[in-house]
């Protein structure tokens, strides 16, 4: 058999007729007529069935539905009816239907094998498609009779208003919509460029207005402000602009700070906290504490008052005790010890800070001598105490070494009387144990004996039965 990859001279008919199937995508039935000739003009016969694909064509190549036919072709007329499974190009199952003449530029089909390679020939659909699609309109208006969708059973009852379709128990039957079938209160808006609100019908959030973004004012947890009102401020959202809560009516003693997130001037209470330079105090209110500059943070924060922050000051090799010294040299105070040369003679009305109170003393010479007198005679009664003291511990130490050595001493001669004691002990053990070996030995050789005794007896028993056996067995 011969025939073109392009067969110019098939007369193609396409007639339409349709099945109800109570399917909801259209069922389709497609009978297909067509006359084949050879590349001569010749028409093509066949003494016997032949294979032959038919199918609907997108490109030579692609396909969006084929099924092959065993076919006898007379006087060139092919005749077949398109419909149920069939397969796409790529090798997917599928039924015909109205949906696969939506595919642009559709195409007709044959293919017949011709010296073992398959020959493809394409007709071109013109008004075929319209009156497939017409065709499938008259369906619809009709589906409203039918008795079954997707093969499930449609009730018989009639609807009534605002009733929809629904599958209860094995069947489509007429049902009111309610809260089983969706519920409404969690229904959630679509989201996108068009969509002014989001959320849920219970909780319904407003996301714009007119078309423009609504934002909000509020920062780190802040109510609205009293008095706000909603604006419109291009440069908000730019370019598009946005709507948002004015500044409101401010209080006494706040200041207008401007709002780099929402671009609004606020009403809002004037602290440390909103300068950029300062590291904000942990405690709001600081007692007895000053603002000093940190080099290493480069910010100023608040601290304790030192006496190191104080320039005209210079405390490096204190002590206890040293005071603070003017030192006219360097212009500072310094620290340092105060000498008697450093009293004025005959100073009277000095004070001085005793026991955590202020009191006047007299620093004249005659009371200075006068008090250094008294402390060289308590020195001089503590050195004779320290060496009567000393003289006491002295002999403590030496009566404590004798009673040390004859404790020694009565411990050594216990030691060896225990020793002594010991090895007389050790003695009458081991003599002890001598005895009880003898007796077990004795004992042993007692029990032995008792074993061959019984054993003697045993057998002499023994012969006795079997003696008795013997004359019983005799008798």
């Amino acid at each position: 058999m011969k025939i073109k990859n392009y067969l110019p001279l098939i007369g193609l008919l396409l007639l339409i007729s349709f099945n109800v199937l109570g399917e909801t995508t259209v069922p389709l039935k497609l009978n297909v007529s067509a006359v084949l000739r050879y590349s001569d003009g010749t028409e093509i016969n066949t003494v016997t069935s032949e294979n032959v694909k038919i199918g609907l064509y997108s490109t030579s190549t692609d396909y969006v539905w084929r099924k092959t036919f065993s076919l006898m072709i007379t006087n060139g007329l092919i005749e077949a009816t398109l419909n149920g499974e069939g397969t796409n190009s790529a090798g997917n199952s599928l039924q015909l239907t109205e949906t696969l003449f939506e595919t642009e530029g559709l195409k007709v089909g044959f293919t017949i094998v011709e010296d073992g390679q398959e020959k493809l020939a394409l007709v071109e659909l013109t008004s075929q498609p319209y009156s497939i699609k017409s065709a499938i309109a008259d369906y619809a208006n009709t589906a409203g009779d039918t008795t079954k969708i997707q093969g499930k059973a449609v009730s018989s009852t009639a609807p009534t208003a605002n009733q929809i379709l629904a599958y209860v128990n094995d069947q489509w039957v007429p049902s009111n919509l309610n809260n089983n079938m969706i519920n409404i209160d969690n229904y959630a808006f679509p989201v996108n460029d068009e969509t002014e609100v989001s959320g849920t019908i219970s909780n319904v959030k407003v996301e714009k207005l007119l078309g423009k973004k609504l934002t909000s004012s509020v920062i780190n947890g802040q109510d609205i402000p009293t008095g706000a009102v909603l604006m419109f401020s291009p440069d908000v959202d730019a370019p598009n602009g946005a709507f948002h809560p004015s500044s409101g009516d401010p209080i006494d003693g706040e200041v207008l700070t401007w709002d780099s997130v929402t671009n609004v001037w606020m009403p809002s209470t004037n602290s440390l906290v909103k300068l950029d330079d300062v590291v904000p105090p942990t405690n709001l209110t600081p007692v007895k504490n000053i603002m000093v500059y940190d080099t290493t943070l480069q910010k100023y924060k608040v601290t304790d008052l030192a006496i190191s922050y104080f320039t005209d000051i210079d405390t490096d090799g204190a002590n206890d005790s040293d005071i603070l010294k003017y030192n006219a040299t360097s212009g500072n105070w310094e620290d340092g010890t105060i000498l008697t040369s450093d009293l004025s003679e005959g100073v009277v009305g000095s004070y001085a800070i005793l026991d955590g109170t202020i009191k006047e003393i007299d620093l004249s010479t005659e009371y200075l001598d006068s008090e250094q007198a008294k402390e060289t005679a308590i020195r001089a009664d503590f050195a004779t105490a320290d060496a009567a003291l000393q003289a006491d511990i002295d002999l403590n130490e030496s009566d404590s070494d004798a009673a040390d050595a004859a404790l020694q001493a009565d411990i050594d001669l216990n030691e060896s009387d225990s020793d002594t004691a010991d090895a007389a002990l050790q003695a009458d053990i081991d003599l002890n144990e001598s005895d009880s070996d003898t007796a077990d030995a004795a004992l042993q050789a007692d029990i032995d004996q008792n074993e061959i005794d019984s054993d003697t007896a045993d057998a002499a028993l023994q012969a006795d039965i079997d003696l008795n056996e013997s004359d019983s067995d005799t008798a």
